[in-house]
């Protein structure tokens, strides 16, 4: 590894350069933006990477961090007055366990701590008597569900909108790339394609990630886009944690196996001097 960028969610890491310079590994600052497109309806996340991130974007994340912990308060209230009986610091309990920060809660780690207490999954057994958590959470938890809103309110946006995204990226100057592209946009490759002008023209991204787990078909896909409008390549596996079993994470360093790493150097290439 000759250079390596770790983002966190809504918090930018800005000492990496120090941490991988003893181990000969250069870095930048980095951060992964929770952002919103209110054109598409669409909750989505962007990466930036700069040698200096601008501090002005600190205090939109801080709210960000901030609006997801009393997301998760709310809901749960919510739940506990349809027939659940949620302990709201048990529930953060269990989330340590999982490696889980309070500000990175989501509607599934609720579903997990349902499904993991014999008084919650009683409840749901009354809902619906033979469901797992996955069908439980697609139906019930998921605004494309069929059964939305029975347990779960929709909220209004607490993410920046991807307008933003591009002060942001203009201030530091940097590389701003839209991430996983095969699993953001659940329309496939054809709404990638519709809506990928949309993202350049309002968020003014200059760079498109290929996901550890992008097939042949999005790796093509993407390049062929990053031809046609002139953007670099970014890479890598979108690691959560070892071991995941859903296939849309990777180890830390995982390489796509559809691509070369002389593709990758030479990719990497292209805007190295934005970043070193």
């Amino acid at each position: 590894i000759d250079f390596l960028a770790i983002t966190d969610h809504d918090v930018v890491v800005r000492d990496s350069l120090v941490r991988w310079k003893k181990y000969g590994i250069q870095s930048c600052e980095s951060v992964e933006i929770s952002t919103i497109n209110t054109q598409h309806d669409k909750s989505l996340h962007m990466t930036l990477y700069a040698k200096s991130v601008s501090r002005d974007i600190d205090i939109v994340l801080n709210n960000t961090l901030v609006s997801k912990a009393l997301l998760i308060q709310k809901q749960i209230e919510y739940l506990n007055q349809k027939w659940f009986s949620i302990d709201l610091e048990k529930f953060y309990a269990f989330a340590c366990v999982w490696w889980r920060k309070k500000s990175a809660l989501n509607k599934f780690d609720i579903a997990r701590f349902i499904f993991s207490d014999s008084k919650q999954l009683l409840v749901v057994k009354q809902i619906e008597w033979d469901i797992d958590i996955i069908t439980f959470y697609n139906r019930y938890f998921k605004t494309s569900g069929d059964k939305f809103g029975e347990f779960w309110i929709k909220i209004p946006d607490y993410e920046p909108a991807i307008e933003e995204c591009k002060i942001f990226k203009e201030k530091s100057k940097g590389i701003l790339s839209l991430p996983h592209s095969n699993f953001t946009f659940k329309g496939g490759i054809e709404e990638f394609e519709q809506q990928l002008p949309h993202y350049i023209e309002t968020g003014w991204i200059n760079a498109l990630e290929i996901n550890c787990k992008a097939t042949q078909e999005w790796v093509d896909t993407i390049i062929k886009a990053k031809n046609k409008y002139g953007l670099y390549l970014t890479f890598w596996s979108d690691c959560h944690k070892t071991g995941n079993s859903d296939e849309k994470h990777g180890e830390l360093w995982e390489k796509n196996p559809n691509l070369s790493w002389g593709f990758i150097a030479k990719s990497f290439s292209e805007y190295k001097h934005l970043l070193i």
